[in-house]
């Protein structure tokens, strides 16, 4: 089996969402998930409005009376592989937009597992694993639209992070993208994500530090705090608003 054909396994994880089709897949015995409560509204309000010529909503009314829209982190308004479900029957292109993610992550961390040095056939049965990660479907089934989009951005940072041959600007900038993704993809899942590629980073610095220069060791580390500021900086249009709208919640007390 050749290198170019045996990736394509790597798309088996999507499969049950492809056959869906245009049918959102729920835990057994009910008939609803955070997508028909949630995201499923929330970019109907978005695919609605643009298609009425009215723009971009920042206003939903559709809970508390009218809140903010901009300032909702869950929204998908700022995270744009999300509008690739707009321009499909949304049902259809809410799973169309979930079965790329996995297959990007499963290829994500397919290509981590070969950074790290292991052979074709781990790496793969790595990638296939990810994507059949009984968490990781559980969060498909419950309808964690926002959760699958972040996590597949995961393994790509990682995998920036691990090329300590490559040009360091330019693992800044790919590290800051990937992470600036995940947060406008699911904020609270890039919490644990950040913390976990600080960790990740530092202790590749450590054990790597006989083959690191004094000037390479130092720039790997502190690319922690400069792709952070950048990824900040690509998601600041989500948290500036969400920051200000917090401070009116009730959550907030």
């Amino acid at each position: 089996m050749t290198h170019r054909y045996y990736q394509w396994l790597l798309v088996f994880p999507a499969l049950p969402i492809l056959l869906a089709w245009d049918k959102f897949i729920v835990t057994a015995g009910t008939n609803t998930s955070d997508i028909l409560i949630s995201h499923f509204p929330n970019l109907l309000l978005i695919q609605r409005s643009i298609a009425a010529g009215e723009g971009v909503p920042l206003w939903s009314p559709l809970i508390l009376s009218g809140y903010p829209f901009a300032a909702n982190p869950l929204s998908s308004l700022w995270y744009p592989p999300a509008w690739i479900s707009l321009l499909f029957p949304l049902s259809l292109g809410i799973n169309i937009v979930m079965a790329v993610h996995i297959i990007l992550g499963c290829v994500g961390f397919f290509y981590l597992l070969r950074r790290l040095g292991l052979s074709e056939g781990v790496a793969l049965f790595g990638g296939l694993s990810f994507g059949f990660l009984p968490a990781g479907y559980a969060h498909v089934v419950a309808g964690h639209f926002t959760w699958v989009c972040a996590s597949a951005w995961f393994p790509w940072l990682l995998v920036v992070s691990t090329n300590w041959s490559g040009k360091l600007w330019n693992m800044l900038v790919l590290q800051g993208l990937f992470l600036g993704l995940m947060m406008l993809a699911d904020l609270r899942f890039s919490v644990y994500a950040g913390i976990i590629w600080a960790v990740y980073v530092i202790y590749y610095v450590c054990i790597n530090r006989n083959e690191l220069d004094i000037f390479r060791r130092i720039h790997h580390a502190s690319m922690i705090i400069g792709s952070g500021l950048l990824a900040l900086g690509l998601s600041a249009a989500m948290w500036f608003p969400l920051l200000e709208y917090v401070q009116l919640s009730t959550r907030s007390l």
